[in-house]
């Protein structure tokens, strides 16, 4: 029994630390470090530079205690998802403060319409309008598009624009 729970361990250790490494590659947390030396300062927990099987051990135990919140000794599908959504949860809380650093113009905390339309908006649309005729054309549209790897349609519409395949909008 000691053995399963022991593999057990080992395993949420695992994905907790491949969550953490992959967090890190994404600038999400640890920002600064790079993923092993993050995860290398995490283990070595005494500081002194190195990781003893003991310190593995601990940091895998503790790994496993903070996702079985019921603390029967197992993890199940539910508290696997508790954790994920508590980690997605901070991410988004981070990408919305993100957000109001760069639109919060006059810093009251909120994005009021003003501020999200403001400079940003009216420098997006000047780019996209290559031929400065004062609209853009679906082909304007279309070449910015392939320029941002298919972000307003492109691949991720089967190459079509909005579904207007071959139509020309002229305004």
């Amino acid at each position: 029994m000691k053995r399963y729970v022991l593999l057990g361990v080992a395993g949420v250790a695992v994905l907790a630390t491949g969550i953490a490494i992959a967090e890190d590659r994404h600038g999400r947390q640890g920002a600064g470090q790079r993923p092993g030396l993050q995860m290398f300062a995490t283990l070595d927990a005494d500081g002194d530079g190195k990781i003893t099987k003991a310190e593995m051990a601990e940091h895998q135990e503790a790994q496993f205690a903070e996702h079985d919140l019921d603390g029967d000794g197992s993890i199940s599908k539910e508290e696997l998802v508790a954790a994920m959504a508590g980690k997605m949860q901070a991410r988004m809380e981070q990408m919305a403060d993100r957000m109001l650093e760069k639109q919060d113009a006059n810093g009251d905390g909120v994005i009021n319409p003003g501020e999200m339309t403001g400079n940003r908006m009216a420098d997006m649309f000047d780019r996209m309008d290559a031929d400065g005729d004062g609209a853009i054309s679906i082909e304007e549209m279309a070449s910015h598009d392939g320029e941002r790897g298919g972000r307003f349609g492109g691949e991720h519409n089967g190459g079509e624009m909005g579904g207007h395949s071959g139509m020309k909008h002229n305004h």
